[in-house]
Formats: structure tokens, sequence, C-alpha cells
């Protein structure tokens, strides 16, 4: 489910810059014709557009972005945009979802289900399954991509189905940050999974105003950047991690909540040297 606030309440292919092997794909979900928290998420995929879109140019990174929307939103897309990623045993996934979510009474991760039914229908998607499904050893391969980084930007509250989630439930002249982008994208191995909240409790979007989008999302760019700035070539995804799961304090104007994202880590480190 996601939640609403005035406030509301959660849950291309770029042209290479680099001549590098290594591929950065970019998996972006987005309910963007929710009639309740639709705004909020279409601005969410819009600033991870313009991030990916900063990595490839400041990075020099070779990044192929793939979207799934507006029309084309629901699970059986979802887990086909996955499973027909191009990948090679050097190159990253980012797997991004903004949305509706849920758990079950039988859930077994502490990470969210993706509300993308739609319908009735049997059809499921979740984070930790999509994430197992990228780390499958891709057809002609032996080994899984190097580094897989699946985000959720949804609610991890319990709901008895066959109940239909709905709300409320969400320029300048920069330093170089191409070793930063390099480093998290290009040296890392392993896995990381992030969602805005723990188990029962909701993610919020707000819907208008400066902070528009997910408060996890913003949350979660707010950590890279400054991240990056601080520490540049030694950028830690553990440390973004971190500054991007703080609780997050939602101004209602009923009463103030709180939602707590959480992440989740396996084998993940980075090489000393550039690649």
């Amino acid at each position: 489910m996601t939640r609403i606030v005035v406030l509301i309440a959660v849950c291309w292919c770029l042209l290479a810059a680099s001549a590098s092997a290594q591929t950065i794909h970019a998996v972006l979900v987005g309910d963007t014709t929710d009639p309740t928290i639709g705004v909020g998420i279409t601005e969410n995929l819009r600033k991870m557009r313009n991030f990916f879109r900063q990595a490839q140019t400041e990075g020099e990174l070779n990044i192929v972005v793939t979207e799934v929307k507006d029309a084309a939103f629901n699970c059986p897309s979802i887990v086909k945009a996955v499973k027909a990623l191009p990948v090679q045993a050097d190159d990253t996934v980012v797997f991004y979802y903004s949305g509706h979510g849920f758990r079950r009474v039988n859930t077994q991760t502490q990470f969210p289900e993706f509300d993308c039914r739609r319908t009735q229908d049997p059809d499921r998607a979740e984070l930790a399954g999509v994430a197992n499904l990228v780390l499958k050893p891709p057809a002609g391969s032996t080994t899984p991509p190097r580094l897989v980084i699946a985000i959720a930007d949804t609610c991890n509250r319990q709901i008895e189905l066959p109940e239909q989630a709905v709300g409320p439930a969400a320029a300048g002249v920069r330093p170089s940050r191409k070793a930063a982008f390099r480093r998290l994208f290009l040296q890392y191995s392993g896995t990381l999974m992030m969602s805005g909240s723990t188990p029962g409790e909701f993610s919020w979007y707000m819907n208008s105003g400066l902070q528009i989008g997910g408060f996890f999302t913003n949350q979660l760019l707010r950590a890279i950047d400054s991240k990056m700035a601080t520490q540049v070539a030694d950028v830690r995804w553990e440390d973004i991690a971190t500054d991007a799961s703080k609780k997050i304090f939602i101004p209602r104007p009923e009463e103030e909540t709180t939602q707590t994202p959480q992440f989740a880590m396996l084998n993940l480190s980075a090489q000393s040297a550039p690649r």
C-alpha cells in the first residue's frame, strides 16, 4: 500500500559516453498513472533519469536505461524487462521501483512486494525476487553481473489480499565527480538492496511543493550527492546506504509520523584502484 499526505504516502537508451566494455543497466519502474501518487512517481523517475544522465556524462560511463511506466506498468512487464537485460559478467545492474507496495502474511524477506497487479491476477513481483532474478547467470555466462543494486520507494505494510492498494499510501557548475561515479559503478561488486520503509511501515510521497516525489528517493539522492562531494574518489555505497536509511520525519497536517528506510548488503566491496 502507498500513503498520501498533501503530502502523499507510499511507496531510452542513453548514448554511451565511454569506450569501456562495462555497461551499467538501469531499470526504472514507476506507476505513473496511479491517481493518488502518480505525480510524485513521475517526478521520482525524472530525478532518477537525471541522475543517470549525470553519471553518464560526468563519469564517462556506458549507461543503458530501460523504463517500465504508464500503460506498460504491470508485474509481467517488470519481470520481462529484467530478464531481457543483455547482462555480462562485469556489468552493473541498478533496479529502481516507485509505486505502491505491501507485504503478505507469509512474506519471507524484509523487503516489499510490488502492487503492480492492477487486477486480481496472480502475477507477482517483489524487490528480493527481482534481485535474485538479476543474480541468475545470464544466457551464455557462468557468472552473474558484478554489481546489483535494487531499490524500492514503496510501502512495506501487511495487507489482506485481494484488497487493492490505494492512497493515501511519496544547475550550476559542479566540481568534477568523474572519479566518484566511476568508483560507485565500476569498482564495486556484490549486492545492495534498499527500500523506503521497514516491515509494517508506509512510505510517503509529496505531490506538490519543492519536495515533490518520494521522501525516500529524495533522501537517497541527497545522500549520494553529499557523499560524492565529501568522499570524492573514496565514496562508499555503504556510507550512502547508511545515510539514505536514516529515519524520515513526515510533516503530516494531522500528526507528524515517520518512516525508516532499510538496506541489506551481500559481499559488497570496492577495489582500491581504478578499473
